[in-house]
């Protein structure tokens, strides 16, 4: 062996009997140990970044459907307030005339039948069949005339 190979054989072997040598491979097994573990920390970091951030935008995603469908029922409210408004004032003028109509009708109903059953009365019809025929007739008679 050449001189500083010698050299340095001699300086390892004083120093593994002092146990420096021994002390720095220790210091640098602890290293590896601590930079592998924060290796390992940084990955399930970045993991729990990417499932965070896949949470968030699905969040966002379902976010912006129910503001979607939040405006839709909205607008949905409006037509339907405008067409209520729209609608109310012929509907009401409707009703009136309606019950107007139905109530002529009624008291033009009810005066004919109280006809129909006085001229009954006066034609002493026996026959159930023939009397309701009868009544039936001098009705649409007393329509007719009064149309």
């Amino acid at each position: 062996m050449c001189p500083p190979m010698v050299e340095y054989v001699n300086g390892l072997k004083t120093e593994l009997a002092v146990g420096t040598m021994i002390r720095l491979t220790s210091v640098v097994e602890k290293m590896k140990r601590v930079v592998k573990n924060s290796h390992l920390e940084l990955e399930e970091a970045r993991k729990k970044v990417r499932v965070e951030e896949k949470r968030k935008s699905e969040a966002l995603i379902k976010l912006k459907e129910v503001e979607e469908k939040g405006k839709a029922m909205r607008d949905f409210v409006g037509h339907l307030l405008e067409a209520k408004k729209k609608s109310k004032a012929p509907l009401v003028s409707h009703r009136l005339q309606c019950r107007e109509s139905n109530q002529y009708r009624q008291s033009i109903f009810g005066s004919l039948v109280n006809q129909a059953f006085l001229n009954l009365n006066s034609c002493k019809i026996i026959d159930h069949d023939i009397a309701c025929t009868c009544i039936s007739l001098q009705i649409l008679a007393a329509e007719h005339d009064q149309a």
